[in-house]
């Protein structure tokens, strides 16, 4: 779990000054071989659209956001395995 609890502090860090994403902590102390501990973070299920609603938030906002989020660490994911690979590493 060490690779995904990088990764998603990579992640954190490319998105610390956005103000639609959050990314919860790593608790590295207590990660293990097959055990990824994070941050519990307050929300509204992403299937629940009448509780979005409620709290007037569109929902298409939030899911082309999920999206470009995904996009974005496909991408990134993709150069760093690219430059990784170029640079004889691999």
């Amino acid at each position: 779990m060490h690779i995904e609890a990088g990764n998603t502090e990579r992640f954190a860090r490319n998105f610390k000054d956005s103000r639609e994403l959050y990314i919860p902590k790593v608790y590295w102390d207590y990660i293990s071989k097959s055990i990824l501990v994070m941050e519990l973070i307050e929300g509204i299920r992403m299937d629940r659209i009448d509780e979005i609603r409620a709290w007037d938030i569109d929902p298409k906002e939030i899911a082309l956001l999920g999206l470009l989020g995904y996009s974005f660490a496909t991408v990134l994911g993709f150069w760093l395995i690219l430059s990784i690979f170029r640079s004889g590493k691999m």
